[in-house]
């Protein structure tokens, strides 16, 4: 973890790394984020003071941005940091809000057939969460899917 200090001193400018980062306040990582420059996004979070943070550290990754985002949510699931408010976008996981605003399904009807189907739930950020190709390939979805897009 690269340590941080909150005083006023000039910032040493580092070079651009596009990845995955992670802020953590007593060697707990409380918030995940991607970023094409991950220096100078860990500063902004710095000065805003909005996230009380002492380290930082990050995974350089060269790939997409579609790919990275998946990336950043596969890390916010793996730690569930408590700074972390929503589910970023991807296209891996979508939560029970998600599908009910994307889909139209009703919250009560969707939780009884998530309940009772044999889907993995995800918690993050407070929300439950579901693979979206496991969702994707239940029958019961399906049609419920097919039959909220003709309305």
């Amino acid at each position: 973890m690269k340590e941080i200090s909150s005083g006023h001193r000039s910032i040493v400018r580092l070079p651009e790394i596009r990845g995955i980062y992670f802020l953590a306040s007593h060697s707990s990582v409380i918030y995940v984020g991607k970023s094409n420059d991950i220096h100078r996004r860990v500063v902004h979070h710095l000065y805003e003071g909005k996230k009380a943070f002492d380290s930082y550290s990050w995974i350089e990754y060269e790939c997409s941005d579609f790919e990275l985002a998946n990336l950043e949510a596969d890390w916010v699931f793996a730690y569930n940091p408590n700074e972390n408010k929503i589910i970023p976008e991807n296209s891996k996981y979508i939560s029970v809000g998600s599908i009910e605003r994307k889909y139209g399904i009703k919250k009560k009807l969707l939780v009884e057939l998530l309940e009772s189907s044999c889907l993995k739930e995800f918690r993050a950020c407070g929300v439950s969460c579901y693979e979206i190709d496991q969702l994707k390939s239940c029958l019961w979805f399906q049609e419920l899917a097919a039959i909220s897009m003709q309305e």
